[in-house]
């Protein structure tokens, strides 16, 4: 297909639509991840980690840069191929970093089995998980 004839079949679709396009956000992914971890695991403290993921979330955006640039550093030291725009569109991934890292603050000691079960919900490897959250976490301790 040449490019015009998709532009002109998207206008279309849009139009349809009446421009009406939901965009989710990554505080959507946060709740939903969320509940998914709460109905699997009821002794998860989901109310009050809830509270502390939008700290750290507000923590992200007001450090947003910093954080990924940090992450396309520690990308390249364990030599994955990673673009910006590829890391700051997955909010999937995001969401996972954020609750990881609300974990961790929240308590440590559950950190590892919250990752882990991200890890499973979303098929995010635990590793890439870790690294975001530990992003997140050192640019939240360079804060206080």
């Amino acid at each position: 297909y040449a490019p015009v004839s998709v532009v002109q079949s998207e206008i279309r679709v849009l139009k349809t639509l009446d421009f009406c396009v939901h965009n989710a956000t990554p505080v959507e992914f946060v709740e939903v991840l969320l509940e998914v971890l709460g109905h699997n695991d009821g002794a998860l403290c989901v109310k009050e980690l809830y509270g502390v993921t939008l700290k750290v979330l507000d923590v992200f955006y007001i450090s947003r840069e910093q954080v990924y640039s940090k992450l396309l550093v520690c990308c390249m030291a364990r030599g994955t191929r990673q673009s910006r725009v590829a890391l700051e569109a997955d909010f999937m991934l995001l969401a996972t970093a954020i609750i990881s890292a609300a974990a961790f603050t929240y308590d440590q000691s559950s950190s590892d089995y919250v990752i882990r079960q991200l890890s499973q919900v979303t098929c995010i490897l635990e590793e890439n998980i870790l690294d975001f959250s530990s992003v997140l976490i050192e640019e939240i301790l360079s804060d206080s």
